[in-house]
């Protein structure tokens, strides 16, 4: 665990947020404070009504003074459920051989971010995909130990994604969460069904080679990506290097302005120290 790059990244490697915990709040505590729907009479615990909220929590007394419905509730420390959905389809698997694939990334920030919120006692649930659309897997993790003894299974199947679907944890189904992190190459273009959501913060981890995106070991004359998929394959084009280059950075560009400040873009190559600084902020 001395290495500070995204290819070493083990679940036990601290996070260390610096939170303001609210004390003796006598529930279940997580990692963020949330919004409880408890009425409260502390005019600091107000807010603009919002629709779907119940009309038990309308301050009726204020609304007749004031002809503005508001809501009057108690902020406590909660845990919040978390789902983390990895994709582990045949594009992740590259490269291969003496490199480090996409693959391996994910299933190590996935790793992390459950060992990270379980230790808070969040509700975590892992959704592996092998297609686009629908998950193959959903582990329901209960406990720090169980995500490092799947950490180290996965970690002596070389991070095969195959065999990470073979480990037997608890299986799951998918529920609503508070947050929900898709860790991807995004070469779909969209998000899964089941990781969509109305309602919960979203983290749009992606993860690509760093191969992927500095081509100094591209031939300018060979082929690399596809005319027709824009950049999102491997397997062919008769585009020149700085072309490539172009409609690589042209894309990623696009995928950031889709997450906005929930977007990462990792590497193999990715100092830890940044993704650590990224969930800073998005947790």
């Amino acid at each position: 665990m001395s290495s500070t790059l995204l290819r070493d990244l083990h679940p036990l490697i601290a996070l260390d947020l610096q939170t303001n915990r609210m004390k003796n709040v006598g529930l279940n505590h997580g990692s963020a404070k949330m919004s409880l729907k408890t009425p409260a009479r502390a005019s600091t615990f107000f807010r603009p009504y919002q629709p779907g909220d119940s009309p038990f929590l309308i301050d009726w007394k204020a609304f007749g003074r004031t002809d503005h419905l508001v809501i009057r509730e108690k902020n406590a420390e909660s845990k919040r459920r978390i789902t983390i959905g990895l994709k582990l389809a045949f594009s992740m698997r590259w490269p291969e051989k003496n490199f480090t694939s996409k693959a391996e990334i994910a299933l190590r920030i996935g790793c992390h971010l459950a060992h990270r919120h379980l230790r808070d006692g969040d509700s975590v649930h892992l959704l592996l995909f092998l297609t686009e659309q629908e998950p193959t897997v959903i582990f329901r993790l209960r406990s720090i130990t169980e995500i490092l003894g799947y950490f180290e299974y996965i970690w002596e199947k070389g991070f095969d994604p195959d065999q990470a679907l073979l480990y037997r944890l608890h299986p799951g189904r998918i529920n609503q969460a508070d947050h929900i992190y898709y860790v991807s190459d995004f070469f779909e273009g969209k998000i899964p069904h089941a990781l969509q959501s109305k309602t919960a913060h979203f983290s749009m981890i992606q993860v690509l080679s760093s191969r992927e995106i500095f081509l100094d070991w591209v031939d300018s004359q060979d082929v690399y990506f596809a005319e027709t998929t824009k950049g999102l394959d491997v397997k062919g084009t008769k585009l020149r290097q700085p072309l490539v280059k172009a409609e690589i950075a042209s894309w990623l560009a696009g995928v950031k302005a889709q997450f906005k400040k929930g977007y990462f873009l990792s590497t193999e190559e990715t100092p830890i120290g940044r993704y650590l600084d990224f969930l800073r902020r998005a947790i």
